[in-house]
């Protein structure tokens, strides 16, 4: 008997998850707050079309993706789990730290899973990477520097912090087992008068520095990952799964062989085999980036302000 899944939120990434779920052999429905979406996806993909009250009085139905914009990601993923379904919510989790703790209660209370869309964590290397650090092969860490940069029209429904900013964290968090200890973050508007669209977010871990470049206005899309020890160093290409360690003693660059795996489809085979207790990608992770995400927002207000 095939799975039954739903995805809540069909536009471009929702889609993804569609797609990926048919993939699994999984007996998909959709459902969009635009009909005419869902029956189009529904269509594209041989799922089902319904709406979010059938997918939530469908007791067949155990595992919901939450799609839906960001503004809508707790109160969809609290019906969810209120109707007894495991949830698994793009990134960010939430918009505010209290709604992450409301729902990570209530899934507890209710014994479900509650995954976030942290999909780095499974890109194989940014495994690789862990797997370095962990080993310390590459010596004291200098520094860590992430680049999420692609050009996008004006969003005036979106903050480029928690947009942009959910992976890079994660793969902060994910790596290195926790979070930055300070950050300072600066954003300007150029296109908008109050909406950011390029910020720099500084901090540390230790004695380690870290810096993300956030933008929608560079025109050549970007997710990489530099990190700089005293021993080696590492170069990655987050998009196409490439890395590259740089000796210090040989002084070369090499790549190393990275089996490039499809992202979202082992995201999506965790999230249906998850036992909560092993989560690599549970609510605890996504409260955690949330707060990251809300002292950043703030920082860069302050230093607006001082300009």
């Amino acid at each position: 008997m095939k799975t039954k899944v739903a995805v809540v939120g069909v536009g471009y990434w929702g889609k993804k998850h569609v797609d990926e779920y048919t993939r699994l052999g999984c007996e998909v429905h959709v459902a969009d707050a635009n009909s005419v979406t869902a029956e189009e996806c529904a269509a594209k993909f041989s799922a089902a079309s319904s709406t979010l009250e059938k997918m939530l009085a469908d007791k067949e139905i155990r595992f919901v993706s939450v799609c839906v914009p960001n503004q809508l990601h707790f109160e969809i993923a609290k019906q969810c789990l209120l109707a007894g379904k495991n949830v698994l919510v793009e990134k960010p989790l939430v918009m505010r730290v209290e709604e992450g703790e409301e729902l990570k209660k209530l899934a507890e209370s209710k014994r479900l899973v509650l995954n976030v869309g942290h999909i780095f964590r499974f890109n194989n290397a940014i495994e690789k990477l862990r797997e370095m650090v962990e080993s310390k092969s590459l010596g004291q860490i200098y520094s860590v520097s992430l680049v999420w940069n692609n050009l996008e029209p004006i969003k005036p429904d979106r903050d480029i912090v928690f947009d942009l900013a959910p992976h890079p964290f994660d793969i902060i968090n994910y790596v290195f087992g926790r979070n930055p200890d300070k950050i300072s973050c600066f954003g300007r508007a150029f296109r908008t008068e109050d909406k950011e669209e390029m910020a720099l977010i500084t901090g540390n871990l230790g004695n380690t520095l870290v810096s993300i470049e956030l933008s929608w206005l560079t025109p050549k899309k970007e997710r990489s990952v530099t990190v700089v020890g005293s021993e080696k160093s590492v170069f990655i290409d987050a998009l196409s799964q490439k890395l590259s360690v740089y000796d210090n003693s040989t002084k070369a660059l090499e790549d190393v062989a990275i089996v490039q795996n499809n992202t979202i489809q082992d995201e999506l085979k965790f999230f249906l085999n998850c036992e909560s207790e092993k989560n690599k990608a549970g609510v605890e992770t996504g409260i955690s980036i949330v707060r990251m995400l809300e002292a950043t927002v703030e920082s860069m207000k302050e230093n607006s302000n001082k300009r």
